[in-house]
């Protein structure tokens, strides 16, 4: 085509041939617009495939098919709601459960807008029940950060959807009955429907060709089905007639009549069917899908078997239809003036070989003229490339372009209007690599004197992920499941022990079930009681059977005594324990031996997870909390609610005049001891590489710190920078 256009052909010379023209026309079509290329689809298309023919009957359909969820949805993301996003809405809906309501289940208006009302106040209920559970149990800004999450989720229900669900309900007000009325009235509730989404005005946003398409089905559909259905009703004695009827007589029309696809213009590139292109005379002709398995494409329906074998002599029909598309075929290559391409894909991307259709070889052999092959020098492929002279569309030209990269014509390419910005951007790839930020004045701000272990622990493991969820502030959806999150089991395990411990509620299983009901987002008893059993047996297995295996090195008579223990979360302040350097958190439990005034800490883990510094830090900050008492710790342990490990990184105090340090059980002897300052060392490593701006991710170490991370599409994005020559 486009060599075709340079070398002197108008658009109107030449036609695009489609095998399959309903999978062709939009392909080619968008193809065309963006050479520049005036283009025109021959052919009708049904009224009701218009998108704002379809928009426009939404609130009818919706009256009649009882005003489902589905419907309401569908009408908030067409615009009678207003300026609404439609995804939040989508969200809603399925968080309410709305969406869910039983199938094919009819209600009257009153009844649908009172449904809409009731499910959005129980999701914002418990929206807010499971903020305040959140924020009661959160110990990183991460967390907290979910529950801010879900403050804006209910400001946004309350603010923008609630009174966007109110406009739609209004627009369906006249359908509060649907007994019959003048049939006239449907003709204006389509028109006022039109005004009220200002829908000529939003084709603007279309492209050309289907502005052209959407005025052409609105303008016939007002100008003529509208008011040749309201005669034809009239004259079958139908002057009164129910939305149902109304809306019956309507989806027949729309789906019969037809409006075309492209105004009839001249000197234009057509694209046509088969059938439509036999006696279409152009100076060159595009034959496009014509391949083995798509043409011939020939079958029977075995139902109507009777028309081939009801006749004494049987009819071949398969035949019969075979030499139709042949004689179709060559109809339409005699047809045109100068020559004929075919356009023959040799494989599909997934390599499997395609071959030209069988009727090629005897078009070939029989047209008598000079047979020439494009698309191959020396065997090779070539032209997908574009060169500079030929390229036809901005895209091409980029294309083009950067193969002359640092070349010397360079210097007079990247003047040019569409090259000057690929001159910055190519020039940028070219740049340094460093994982380090240049500028670290504003680090110290952004990032804070005050630390949460596991803000320590996200920069240990990946400097990267630190780098993009704390200073950058990359968000992570919050995960919108009818299950329980793994933050919210965590949490309601806290809660549960927390409460079963301090003596405030003793019945356990109650507890368990306030605790669920505050962070489920709905009320469906089928979850509840799936959740509620699953982490019963959880909770039964720690109280009677976990929690009773001593840890080593727990000696002396300890009882539980302190729960949710918190230093600079809410009220309470941090606690330093460097110059400069602050620690946050909460601490789940201490148990108190009073006769040795020493303490235990215990730090309750899901699994088998856990980093021993955690514990080792809160000791030194549980010293200082209890420090006017005359408390000390004596020693600490993970306790795991599941997992063959029940007491993990059990420790024990070793105090001298030197400096603390701990010894852990069940480790090799040159692991056992560590002392605070190194320690220390750990936690001045990681904030010294966060204040000087270093932030290599994981995956130079392995590959394997990846898995699962939340940032991973990110971090596969920047893989390639790690390539050490050019071509990598």
């Amino acid at each position: 085509m486009k060599s075709l256009l340079i070398s002197g052909y108008e658009p109107g010379d030449i036609s695009v041939v489609a095998s399959d023209f309903f999978a062709y026309r939009k392909l080619l079509s968008g193809k065309l617009r963006e050479y520049g290329v005036p283009s025109r689809v021959e052919g009708d298309e049904q009224l009701y495939s218009s998108l704002s023919v379809r928009r426009l009957i939404l609130p009818l359909e919706t009256a009649v098919l009882g005003f489902p969820p589905e419907k309401i949805i569908a009408m908030g993301d067409c615009g009678y709601g207003g300026e609404i996003d439609s995804r939040f809405l989508e969200s809603v809906s399925s968080m309410s459960r709305i969406i869910y309501e039983r199938a094919g289940l009819r209600l009257s208006l009153k009844k649908r807008r009172l449904s809409w009302q009731e499910h959005l106040e129980r999701l914002v209920h418990h929206i807010e029940a499971r903020r305040e559970a959140i924020i009661s149990l959160a110990d990183d800004e991460l967390e907290l950060s979910a529950a801010e999450e879900l403050a804006g989720i209910v400001e946004r229900i309350e603010g923008d959807l609630v009174p966007a669900i109110e406009k739609i309900f209004a627009v369906l007000e006249p359908f509060r009955s649907l007994r019959k009325r003048a049939v006239g009235s449907y003709r204006e509730m389509l028109i006022a429907w039109e005004r009220e989404l200002s829908l000529t005005d939003t084709f603007n946003e279309y492209r050309d060709d289907l502005q052209e398409q959407e005025f052409a089905a609105v303008r016939r559909l007002f100008d003529h089905t509208l008011t040749d259905l309201e005669k034809l009703l009239k004259f079958m004695g139908k002057e009164l007639i129910s939305p149902q009827e109304y809306y019956r007589y309507l989806m027949l029309v729309l789906r019969h009549d037809k409006f075309p696809l492209s105004r009839s213009k001249a000197n234009r590139v057509e694209v046509q069917s088969l059938i439509n292109s036999r006696f279409s005379k152009k100076k060159v002709k595009l034959f496009a899908g014509f391949v083995d398995g798509a043409y011939p494409h020939v079958g029977l329906n075995p139902l109507y078997s009777f028309a081939q074998f009801g006749e004494i002599k049987p009819r071949d029909l398969l035949l019969d239809e075979e030499m139709h598309q042949r004689l179709n075929l060559h109809i339409s290559i005699s047809s045109a003036l100068e020559s004929v391409r075919f356009t023959l894909p040799e494989s599909t991307v997934d390599g499997e070989p395609i071959l030209p259709s069988p009727y090629l070889k005897s078009v070939l052999e029989s047209s008598g003229r000079e047979i020439v092959r494009e698309g191959r020098r020396a065997g090779r492929r070539f032209g997908y490339i574009p060169e500079l002279g030929s390229s036809m569309s901005e895209s091409e030209l980029k294309i083009a372009a950067a193969r002359l990269f640092r070349s010397e014509a360079w210097n007079e390419l990247k003047e040019f209007g569409p090259l000057k910005p690929l001159d910055s951007v190519l020039s940028h790839f070219g740049r340094e690599l460093s994982w380090s930020v240049e500028k670290t004045g504003d680090l110290g701000r952004i990032v804070g004197k005050v630390f949460s272990f596991s803000r320590l622990k996200s920069y240990d493991d990946c400097p990267f992920s630190f780098f993009l969820s704390y200073v950058v502030g990359l968000d992570v959806p919050l995960e919108r499941i009818f299950e329980l999150t793994a933050l919210d089991e965590g949490n309601i395990f806290h809660s549960v022990l927390r409460d079963f411990f301090s003596g405030k509620n003793r019945d356990w299983q109650s507890s368990l079930s306030e605790n669920i009901s505050r962070h489920l987002m709905h009320d469906s008893k089928v979850v509840f009681r799936f959740e509620f059993e699953r982490l019963k047996e959880i909770l039964r297995d720690y109280i009677t059977e976990r929690e009773s295996k001593k840890p080593n090195f727990m000696q002396g008579d300890f009882v539980p005594f302190a729960f949710e223990k918190a230093f600079g979360i809410g009220d309470t302040k941090p606690v330093e324990l460097q110059s400069d350097f602050f620690l946050r958190g909460k601490i789940d439990r201490l148990d108190l031996d009073e006769s040795s005034r020493a303490m235990y800490l215990i730090d309750y883990k899901r699994g088998d997870s856990g980093d021993e510094k955690q514990l080792l830090l809160y000791s030194i900050v549980a010293d200082r909390l209890f420090q006017e008492k005359g408390y000390y710790v004596a020693g600490g342990v993970f306790k795991t609610l599941i997992g063959r490990v029940v007491n993990k990184s059990a420790f024990r105090t070793i105090s001298s005049d030197e400096e603390k340090s701990w010894e852990f059980a069940n480790k090799r002897k040159a692991e056992r001891i560590v002392r605070e300052s190194q320690l220390f060392e750990w936690v001045r490593k990681i904030t010294e590489g966060i204040y000087s701006g270093r932030f290599p991710p994981s995956f130079i170490r392995s590959s394997n710190q990846c898995y699962n991370c939340k940032f991973a599409a990110v971090k596969r994005a920047i893989t390639w920078r790690e390539g050490e020559s050019e071509s990598e």
